[in-house]
């Protein structure tokens, strides 16, 4: 009976370090976010990779480039590329702008490009008609952690499918049906204290839909007084 018990703890084991060195190999060798420095990747990272997490993307890139001049901001701060810069001769820019980024990430993404190294200068694009007390949505955390320990990049089932979409496209040259990605996605991300909210683009989004039928319901109403009082 000890033998049986012993031989399916063994089993199962086996099976359980089998999967995980598949998931961290794949990982590792498809690399989707560009961390590992021994393999060149012939994957299209850049063109697949920042649709499914933009953070994350742009944070493995800053923590390869490692540059001392950056850009923190939005999706229209992101159309400030480094070679309009450099075309100016002011080179060694990088853009770590992320689409659709709450005050709470550009922050949070500032803190960490300064704890890693000291910058020279830093551009910072704020669309004050955006930020507001509902744009709490945060997705940078969670990247720094996953950068910060390996581990949990290489065996992350996120990474893997990534992976397995970059794979496909490489087989095939058609392109998987994703989810939307943290940050750019309809399901919450997480606040700075740790609270799940809803994304800051549907909750402006709804709140116009608001404002659009409480303007529409104004302007109706003089109708409809006039149309009560006719004889």
């Amino acid at each position: 009976m000890v033998d049986a018990e012993r031989r399916f703890f063994f089993v199962v084991a086996g099976t359980f370090a089998f999967v995980l060195a598949c998931i961290g190999l794949t990982n590792f060798v498809v690399d989707p976010f560009g961390i590992n420095p021994f393999f060149e990747s012939r994957f299209a990272r850049s063109e697949l990779s920042p649709n499914y997490n933009s953070r994350l993307w742009k944070l493995a890139g800053d923590q390869r480039v490692r540059a001392t001049r950056i850009i923190l901001g939005d999706s229209r701060c992101d159309r400030l590329r480094a070679e309009y810069f450099d075309a100016v001769g002011a080179s060694g820019y990088y853009n770590l702008s992320f689409g659709g980024a709450s005050l709470y990430e550009i922050i949070d993404a500032f803190w960490h490009a300064a704890n890693d190294r000291r910058l020279e200068t830093v551009v910072l694009c704020i669309p004050f008609n955006l930020y507001d007390e509902s744009n709490a949505a945060n997705g940078v955390p969670d990247a720094v952690t996953m950068l910060s320990n390996p581990i949990t990049y290489w065996l992350s089932p996120f990474v893997l499918r990534v992976s397995g979409a970059l794979i496909w496209h490489r087989l095939t040259g058609q392109l998987q049906r994703r989810e939307r990605s943290s940050g750019s996605s309809s399901r919450p991300c997480r606040t700075r204290g740790g609270a799940r909210v809803q994304d800051p683009q549907a909750s402006r989004a709804s709140r116009a839909v608001s404002r659009a039928e409480r303007a529409d319901g104004a302007t109706r109403s003089p109708d409809r007084r006039q149309s009560a009082t006719a004889p």
